[in-house]
């Protein structure tokens, strides 16, 4: 793995600790419901550098799920694909345009231009998802981690390697297409297995505990 890529893996794995607020955040640095928490100091300096936002009651709710939407804004902000970047602007003139996602025009996610920095790069993949639907507020899987951070490392070609088999308990249930993305996401330090020795490809993870 390159410099760029370890950097931006190790990027990833910060920012994954605290995932991203919704789009109407709160302005205040510190949050009712974090005191004593297990990840209060990460969240703390998160919110401190700008990484992160709480919501608008004045909470951070690090034990609610991240959905498909925060996460990808999430991703998005960590490898600095921001709607008006410069690299985002190039990326619409030089990439083949996907089919749309038939569930996204009214989402601020598609308003505020992520979705759009999300396809041209081709982080989210419109054939991924079953009659092209996002269904961006569904709590995010593991796998789907694993498949996005891959495709932000540009280890799209590593992630397509068909594993035989993964050192997890639960090996089974991770499917032959997903095991080299999982591979991937784990050797960069993205994501890690349980203490059981599992893997939970299906699992979803709190805001805390992404990554």
């Amino acid at each position: 793995m390159t410099l760029w890529k370890k950097a931006v893996a190790l990027l990833l794995a910060a920012a994954m600790m605290v995932p991203l607020a919704l789009a109407a955040p709160s302005t205040e640095g510190s949050f009712s419901d974090v005191e004593d928490h297990w990840a209060q100091a990460e969240i703390e300096k998160a919110v401190a550098t700008g990484w992160v936002d709480g919501y608008p009651d004045g909470t951070f709710q690090p034990e609610q799920t991240i959905t498909r939407a925060e996460f990808t804004k999430l991703l998005l902000d960590a490898i600095h694909l921001t709607p008006d970047s410069e690299i985002v602007a190039w990326m619409k003139g030089a990439s083949q345009a996907q089919a749309p996602l038939e569930d996204m025009a009214d989402h601020w996610l598609t308003e505020g231009g992520w979705m759009d920095a999300a396809l041209v790069s081709g982080m989210v993949v419109t054939q991924d998802y079953n009659y092209h639907n996002f269904r961006p507020e569904k709590p995010i899987a593991r796998y789907e981690i694993a498949l996005m951070t891959t495709r932000a490392l540009g280890q799209v070609k590593e992630g397509n390697q068909l594993l035989d088999s993964l050192d997890y308990t639960d090996d089974n249930t991770i499917l032959p297409w997903m095991k080299g993305y999982v591979n991937e996401a784990v050797k960069a330090g993205v994501l890690h297995g349980y203490p059981d020795g599992s893997f939970q490809p299906h699992a979803t993870s709190t805001r805390a505990e992404a990554g």
